[in-house]
């Protein structure tokens, strides 16, 4: 259950991030993730055609930008920081409450076994898993 709370904030969060940052500033962000991780892929793609990294420096910098726009602290999420993305983006919105908690419920299935330390390959699952069903995070 504890999972499945923790994934649905993600998403959640991550879905706010995206909406509330245009896409000069994720962009701005990656742009200097890729140069601090020394990944190859072209923010472009990602930002505007959702091209989710596949090497270990593009999965880093993607874990960078979660970092950046306060989602994510090492290998922990940051309540607070959520909580008040939630509070703020979806009062009132039940369609995409619901649109989150379906992709949470698939996702933390696929996401509760995987005790990876490595928080770059996290954040990569959280990208990937969420665009897997349906919700734009980049």
């Amino acid at each position: 259950m504890r999972v499945l709370l923790v994934l649905f904030i993600v998403f959640c969060a991550l879905h706010i991030a995206t909406a509330l940052l245009d896409k000069k500033k994720m962009t701005a962000i990656l742009t200097k993730c890729k140069q601090q991780t020394h990944a190859t892929e072209d923010v472009g793609e990602v930002v505007n055609k959702e091209k989710l990294p596949t090497s270990p420096e593009g999965k880093c910098m993607m874990h960078c930008a979660l970092e950046a726009s306060g989602m994510m602290t090492g290998n922990r999420v940051n309540i607070i920081a959520i909580s008040e993305f939630l509070v703020e983006r979806y009062a009132g919105n039940n369609t995409l409450l619901e649109q989150a908690a379906k992709a949470v419920a698939i996702c933390s299935s696929q996401l509760a076994g995987k005790n990876s330390n490595d928080n770059c390959e996290k954040a990569s699952s959280i990208f990937r898993c969420g665009k897997e069903n349906n919700i734009i995070l980049v």
